[in-house]
C-alpha cells in the first residue's frame, strides 16, 4: 500500500481540503514555520502531518552535540503544536553527503535520537547512503529518501525497499495545488504521521428547571387550613380521603356530619 503526500515550506492551510479531495493523505511541514492554526486546518481536512526539523542544510555535519541540541529544540516545538507522543520528527541531511562525512552525520542523528527518546520517534531525511547508514547503526525509526536518483546510494536504497517515504523532485503527482511542493509517497502504513485529536464535544447543558408557579398567599393559607380540617375530621372518623387541601365533596360531607353532631 502507498499513501500520496507532499512537502512544502509554506502554510498549507488553504490547500488542505483540495489536497484531501485529490487523494493526498499527509503533508510534510517544517516545525520552524508550522503554526497551531495550520495544524488544525490540516487535521480538520482529514490529513496527517509529518514533522520536519531543519536549521541549515548541512547542520548534520556538526555531530552529536548539535544533534542533541536540535533534538531538544524539535521536541519543544512539536509539543507546543500538540504533536502526540510517539509520532515522528524527521531530521535532515539536506545536501550531497560524502562517505568521509558519514561518522559525523550518524553521530548527529544519534544525538538527536537520544534527545527525543521516549517522546518522539526519529525519522531521517537524506540521500540513500545516509538513510542506509542510520538504519544500519540502529539510530532511526523511519527514513525519508530524498528525491534525485543520482545522489549517493539513492538508487540502491530505493531498490532495497527500506525507505519509509520517498520524495519526488517537484509536483510529479500532478496535484496542481497552486503552491510550490515536492510530492512524496509513504511506502508503509506507519510513517510517523500525526494530527490533533478530534475536539471533544461539550455536554449539552441540562435544561433549567421549570419555575415553581406563583401561588397567591391567600390561596396558600386556604390550602393549609383545609388540610388541618381534613386531618381533624379524619381523627373523628368522618373523613376517609387524602389530606390534600382540596375542599371537595368528601371534605364538605365530612364537615356537614360533624356540624350535625354538635
Amino acid at each position: 500500500m502507498t499513501i500520496v503526500g507532499f512537502d512544502a515550506d509554506q502554510d498549507c492551510s488553504r490547500v488542505a481540503a483540495a489536497a484531501k479531495a485529490k487523494g493526498v493523505g499527509f503533508i510534510c511541514r517544517y516545525l520552524k514555520n508550522l503554526t497551531a492554526a495550520e495544524v488544525r486546518a490540516i487535521t480538520d481536512a482529514g490529513l496527517k502531518l509529518v514533522s520536519i526539523f531543519e536549521t541549515t542544510a548541512e547542520r548534520a555535519l556538526a555531530g552529536a552535540a548539535a544533534g542533541a541540541e536540535d533534538g531538544a529544540a524539535a521536541l519543544a516545538a512539536a509539543a507546543r503544536l500538540g504533536q502526540p507522543a510517539g509520532a515522528a520528527i524527521y531530521a535532515t541531511a539536506d545536501f550531497g553527503e560524502t562517505a568521509p562525512q558519514d561518522p559525523a552525520v550518524v553521530a548527529y542523528f544519534s544525538g538527536f535520537a537520544t534527545a527525543i527518546a521516549g517522546k518522539a520517534k526519529l525519522g531521517v531525511y537524506g540521500e540513500g547512503a545516509v538513510c542506509q547508514a542510520v538504519l544500519d547503526a540502529g539510530v532511526a525509526d523511519y527514513t525519508w529518501l530524498a528525491g534525485g536518483s543520482g545522489m549517493r546510494g539513492t538508487a540502491a536504497f530505493a531498490a532495497s525497499g527500506r525507505a519509509t517515504i520517498a520524495q519526488d523532485v517537484g509536483d510529479k503527482r500532478g496535484l496542481n495545488l497552486g503552491i510550490d511542493i515536492d510530492s512524496d509517497v509513504a511506502l508503509v502504513d506507519d510513517y510517523g504521521g500525526w494530527n490533533l485529536a478530534a475536539p471533544v464535544p461539550l455536554p449539552s447543558p441540562s435544561p433549567a428547571p421549570e419555575p415553581a408557579p406563583d401561588i397567591d398567599p391567600a390561596v396558600s393559607d386556604f390550602i393549609v387550613a383545609v388540610k388541618r380540617l381534613q386531618t381533624f375530621l379524619r381523627a373523628k372518623g368522618l373523613y376517609h380521603d387524602d389530606v390534600d387541601g382540596d375542599f371537595g365533596p368528601e371534605s364538605h360531607a365530612a364537615l356537614a356530619k360533624y356540624l350535625e353532631s354538635k
